[in-house]
């Protein structure tokens, strides 16, 4: 069996999700930045997550006051999201382990894309190798949208946050993407680009 990993929020879905989900027997684990009110109990109540645990995040200062970052996050709002994210992923995939449950591969996956199918899951994926969407912007980095592998190399991934403060203490260009590239480099993940059809929803934020 595999397991799907959603973090952070939710949001659209109800387009973009559910019809993914309909002939998919993975199991789901979540975590949520924000309370559990009728819009995430709707969620539950659809999707049926494995596990889901909800937590308003409160981004250490030492990462939210820090300065070296790139020009779209130089706001608190930016530096905010993105350490909420790999927050939340480390949180997901702390239910995960907790479940007891071995899974063949585990898919971090957002529920704003818009696709007509999930990857390819059943992919015999070798230890230290991830899988990660060519899209044509990440050309050079990790694509944090959507990535998968097996569980030991997802748990090194998910494990990212730890590493934060690691890298302002070296005064680290702070870019979700660079930090992931240069992290999984440092545990000598390879990387396999693999072609895969899908965009964000242009009404996310909506």
């Amino acid at each position: 069996m595999n397991a799907l990993l959603l973090v952070g929020r939710v949001k659209t879905y109800e387009k973009n999700l559910l019809h993914l989900l309909k002939d998919c027997q993975n199991d789901i684990f979540v975590s949520i930045n924000g309370i559990l009110d009728d819009y995430h109990q709707e969620f539950i109540d659809k999707v049926k997550p494995r596990a889901i645990v909800f937590e308003e995040f409160k981004c250490p200062s030492k990462l939210l006051d820090y300065k070296n970052i790139r020009e779209e996050y130089k706001n608190n709002t930016g530096i905010y999201k993105f350490v909420s994210h790999y927050y939340n992923l480390k949180k997901a995939f702390k239910l995960l382990k907790n479940s007891g449950n071995k899974y063949k591969n585990i898919l971090l996956f957002r529920a704003d894309i818009e696709s007509k199918n999930f990857p390819n899951l059943f992919l015999d994926i070798p230890k230290g190798s991830l899988m990660n969407p060519d899209k044509v912007y990440d050309a050079e980095w990790i694509n944090n949208e959507v990535i998968y592998g097996c569980q030991e190399t997802m748990e090194i991934y998910c494990n990212i946050y730890d590493y934060l403060e690691w890298y302002v203490d070296r005064n680290f260009l702070l870019h979700p993407e660079i930090i992931a590239t240069d992290y999984l480099k440092q545990n000598k993940i390879e990387i396999i680009k693999f072609k895969y059809d899908y965009q964000l929803d242009l009404n996310r934020y909506g």
